[in-house]
């Protein structure tokens, strides 16, 4: 006689982790020259403009050169503004065309959603970030000064904005509201943490309200780990910014299991 007994799975169900992080990856591998190498084109034109504006002026950053301090902060902007778009936009583009009953459907925890689609962001945040660093390098001198905290860095700022995208993504219903995050929070964030200076040139006040921007820990840290430059304790950034990765990403994982938005 057949079992007719429902099919149990361990407790992680690696097999289906897999499949959506691979149906993830799909998505933007499949439009790679918009989702790889437009962001490399963009931070290259970033690199240009700045170079032949601001670069011969001869401003320093300690023993660096500007195109030597500017080069860690497009490549990891370039990394966190993407690793946001890969999340977001596979909710949001689920919602509008009326798939997202696919991600919620089968038999996935809320747990291996969470894992599944942040190892996607992480993916084309890292992906990004490699291209990003071999274009540059063809026009300016690149030296990591320390590959442990280079690698820390882009995978604390990548996971940030996986899960930081997957919470705009839940949030939102059409993609005005993820066009809204993105230009009245992620851009401004990310623009004013030090991309293009060092956070003490700032006046006091601005200053302090840099050091509890966490995009200011991602880019310092990143920043140090290519250069050995840094405004702040790059171990107390990384502290920071896994605390910050953990309570985001729960509440992340509370959303998911909950349905909220994602269920009729």
């Amino acid at each position: 006689m057949k079992n007719l007994n429902p099919r149990t799975f361990p407790k992680f169900n690696l097999l289906g982790f897999w499949t959506l992080y691979y149906k993830e990856v799909k998505r933007f591998t499949n439009i790679i020259t918009q989702t790889i190498f437009a962001p490399v084109i963009t931070s290259l034109l970033f690199l240009f403009i700045f170079k032949l504006s601001i670069g011969r002026a001869n401003i320093t950053f300690g023993t660096l050169s500007f195109t030597q301090f500017l080069i860690p902060g497009l490549i990891i902007m370039s990394v966190l503004q993407n690793s946001f778009a890969s999340t977001s936009s596979s909710l949001v583009s689920g919602k509008m065309m009326g798939s997202i009953v696919d991600l919620v459907m089968p038999p996935l925890s809320s747990f291996e959603i969470l894992m599944a689609m942040m190892f996607s962001g992480i993916t084309r945040g890292v992906l990004i970030g490699l291209a990003s660093g071999c274009a540059m390098y063809i026009f300016a001198d690149i030296k990591i000064y320390s590959i442990g905290y280079t690698i820390l860095f882009t995978l604390l700022g990548s996971s940030l904005m996986s899960i930081v995208g997957l919470l705009a993504g839940i949030w939102s219903e059409k993609w005005d509201n993820i066009a809204a995050v993105s230009t009245y929070v992620i851009t401004p964030l990310s623009f004013l943490s030090g991309t293009f200076y060092s956070v003490d040139r700032l006046p006091p006040m601005l200053q302090d309200v840099a050091y509890v921007n966490p995009f200011f820990f991602i880019i310092d840290g990143f920043r140090y780990g290519m250069t050995g430059y840094n405004d702040n304790d790059p171990v107390n950034g990384a502290l920071a910014l896994t605390a910050i990765v953990i309570v985001l990403g729960y509440i992340a994982n509370v959303l998911l299991k909950k349905g909220w938005r994602l269920r009729a």
